[in-house]
């Protein structure tokens, strides 16, 4: 982890093919680390999944 130096745990979300984000999560301090362009990728395939109040 860039925050606390602990080993991150990584997730793999590929179930919207051609998509494959893959989250590094620090279980220590909670840091959340996205690659070049995942949050984009993220972003994109939520995009009008929101519920708007």
């Amino acid at each position: 982890c860039p925050a606390c130096g602990n080993i991150m745990n990584r997730k793999l979300y590929d179930a919207v093919m051609p998509y494959r984000v893959e989250i590094d999560l620090c279980r220590l301090c909670g840091l959340i680390w996205f690659d070049r362009d995942e949050l984009e990728v993220i972003e994109y395939l939520t995009e009008g999944s929101a519920l708007d109040y």
